[in-house]
C-alpha cells in the first residue's frame, strides 16, 4: 500500500486534533506509511512541538486504543511527524525557509486547515482579529499551498456559514445576502469563497467541511472528552461561574444547590444541532479516503437537540434551579437577567431564537454506512457523559 501524507493546521484545537487521531487510529496496522505535517504556533514561550507532545499524545493514545500509553505515539511522532512553526496572525504566517522547503519537497494527499479563532463576540477588536486570522489567514495559507504539491485542500468551516436560515440546508448553501449571527460565521463563509476560488484558479481538488455545534467524544474513549468549552458549554459555564462566586466549596460545588431566578429566552419549537467531535473526525476520514463526490459536506447530527432539553440538563447537572424558559426576551429584567442578556445572552440568543434547521448529509451517508459508523444521539444518557466530563474540568473555568 502507498504512503499517506497529511498536513493539519489547528491540531491543538478541537477538530484538528481529532482528525489527527483518526488518521493514526485507522492506520495503526502500518504506521510506517503515515507521514504527518503539523502546522501551528508557539504559545507563552512554549514551542509548538512541545505543546503537541505535552498535551495531545496522551489523549491521542486513549483515542487510538494504544495499550502502552503515549510511548508508541511518541516514537511515531519522532519518526513520522514534522512540526512546523506557523502563525496565521503574521503577515507571512511565520514559516521558516527550512520548513518551507520541507513542505514543498513532499506530496501532500490531504491538507486540512482547521486553525481558526472561534470567538463569537462582535466587538470591533474581535471582528478585526477574526478577520485577520480566519479570512486573511486562510488566504495566506492558500498562497502557501499553491506552491506545494497538494492533492486535496480540505477546509474546516461551520454549518452556520449558511447564515440565518431554516428548513433544509444543503452542504453548499451559500448566500452573502443573509444575516449572520456574528462576524465569525461571515468570516467562515468568506474563507469558503476563497477556497472555492482557489480551486477554480488552480484546478486543485477541495473539500469544505461544515460541522455544527461540536461536543465531546461519544465514540472513542474517554467518552465526553473535549479540550474547549464553547458554544452550548459556555452557556453552562456562565451559570457555573455565577454559582462559584457564592459557593466557595469547590469539592462540593455540584452537590450544593443554587437558585438563580432568571428568565432565559429560547425557541421551544427548535433546537441546536449538536455533533460529537469524534464522529466529525471519522466522517472527515471516510469522506476523504472513500473519495465522496462533491465539495461541501455538512458534518451534523440527524436531528436537532431541543433547546429546553439540553439547557435544563446542564442546569440539573450543575444543581442550579430558578431558571425559567420564556419565548421572548423579558422587558423588565432583574439584576442577574440584565447581566445575562448583556453577556452570554447577547452571544447565545441568535442560536436559540431561530427556526429548525435540517442539514443535508446525503452526499456521504453511504460512505458512513459502509464504514459502519452511526452518529451517537444526543439523548439523556449521552448528554450525561458530556456533562460528567465538563464538570470534571469545571467547564474550563479552572485551569488544569
Amino acid at each position: 500500500m502507498k504512503d499517506i501524507r497529511i498536513a493539519v493546521t489547528g491540531v491543538t484545537g478541537l477538530i484538528g486534533r481529532n482528525i489527527f487521531y483518526e488518521y493514526i487510529r485507522q492506520n495503526m496496522a502500518d504506521l510506517g506509511r503515515l507521514h504527518v505535517f503539523l502546522l501551528g504556533r508557539e504559545q507563552g514561550g512554549v514551542s509548538f512541538r512541545a505543546r503537541v507532545m505535552a498535551d495531545l499524545l496522551v489523549d491521542g493514545a486513549d483515542y487510538c486504543g494504544i495499550a502502552h500509553g503515549a510511548r508508541e505515539l511518541e516514537d511515531f511522532a519522532a519518526q513520522r511527524v514534522h512540526f512546523i512553526e506557523m502563525d496565521l496572525y503574521f503577515d507571512g504566517i511565520g514559516i521558516g525557509a527550512r520548513d518551507l522547503a520541507l513542505l514543498r519537497a513532499h506530496r501532500i494527499d490531504h491538507f486540512f486547515h482547521s486553525a481558526a479563532s472561534t470567538d463569537l463576540r462582535d466587538s470591533d477588536a474581535v471582528q478585526a482579529y477574526v478577520k485577520r486570522v480566519n479570512s486573511d489567514g486562510t488566504g495566506k495559507l492558500l498562497g502557501l499551498v499553491e506552491g506545494m504539491d497538494v492533492r486535496e485542500f480540505c477546509y474546516v468551516s461551520t454549518a452556520y456559514a449558511c447564515g440565518i436560515a431554516s428548513g433544509n440546508i444543503g452542504p453548499d448553501d451559500t448566500d452573502f445576502k443573509r444575516e449572520f449571527r456574528n462576524p465569525y460565521e461571515l468570516a467562515k463563509l468568506k474563507s469558503e469563497k476563497m477556497v472555492r476560488d482557489f480551486s477554480l484558479k488552480t484546478g486543485r481538488r477541495i473539500r469544505i467541511f461544515r460541522p455544527s455545534s461540536v461536543c465531546g467524544r461519544l465514540i472513542e474513549p474517554p467518552l465526553g472528552t473535549i479540550n474547549k468549552f464553547d458554544v452550548f458549554y459556555s452557556w453552562g459555564a456562565f451559570f457555573l461561574a455565577l454559582k462559584m462566586k457564592e459557593v466557595t466549596d469547590r469539592e462540593r460545588i455540584f452537590e450544593i444547590p443554587f437558585d438563580v431566578d432568571a428568565r432565559v429566552f429560547s425557541n421551544p419549537l427548535a433546537g441546536l444541532n449538536i455533533v460529537p467531535v469524534d464522529y466529525v473526525a471519522k466522517a472527515v476520514y471516510q469522506i476523504c479516503t472513500q473519495d465522496c463526490p462533491g465539495n461541501g459536506f455538512n458534518l451534523t447530527s440527524p436531528a436537532e437537540t431541543p433547546h429546553q432539553f439540553y439547557l435544563d440538563e446542564m442546569l440539573r447537572h450543575l444543581n442550579i434551579t430558578g431558571v425559567h424558559h420564556v419565548d421572548r426576551v423579558p422587558v423588565k429584567k432583574n439584576a442577574r437577567e440584565n447581566f445575562y442578556y448583556r453577556t452570554m445572552g447577547r452571544i447565545f440568543n441568535p442560536y436559540v431564537a431561530g427556526l429548525p434547521m435540517l442539514f443535508d448529509t446525503s452526499n456521504y451517508a453511504s460512505a458512513m454506512a459502509r464504514a459502519g459508523i452511526v452518529c451517537p444521539p444526543i439523548d439523556k444518557a449521552n448528554f450525561g457523559l458530556l456533562m460528567a466530563y465538563a464538570k470534571k474540568k469545571f467547564f474550563g473555568l479552572i485551569p488544569s
